[in-house]
């Protein structure tokens, strides 16, 4: 591991960010190490955070549309909505999407 690596070469201090899949992978990772040399260390579950957003949703109807709609519109507008006089998507209005991003 990579905490061993530098622990061998005498460099100290050495905080990870990991992200993992499967919440078991936390357990490994914790038993691998001491609690003082994990306890800086920032570990991600994709899969809890998944199951806690949707237990989460349960109590807040929209919350997951919430965050869906806060993480797409962190991206700028696709260029086709950029251009507010382009005909070519239709005789609709979209005015309303662009100032929508």
């Amino acid at each position: 591991m990579i905490k061993k690596y530098f622990k061998d070469r005498g460099i100290t201090g050495c905080n990870v960010c990991l992200q993992l899949l499967k919440p078991e992978s936390v357990l490994h990772y914790e038993l691998s190490l001491t609690h003082a040399e994990t306890k800086n260390d920032q570990l991600v579950c994709i899969e809890s955070m998944k199951l806690s957003l949707l237990a989460k949703s349960c109590l807040c109807p929209g919350l997951v549309a919430l965050v869906t709609n806060l993480i797409k519109s962190s991206s700028d507008p696709p260029s086709r909505t950029k251009n507010k006089y382009d005909f070519s998507m239709t005789t609709k209005d979209w005015d309303w999407l662009f100032n929508y991003w």
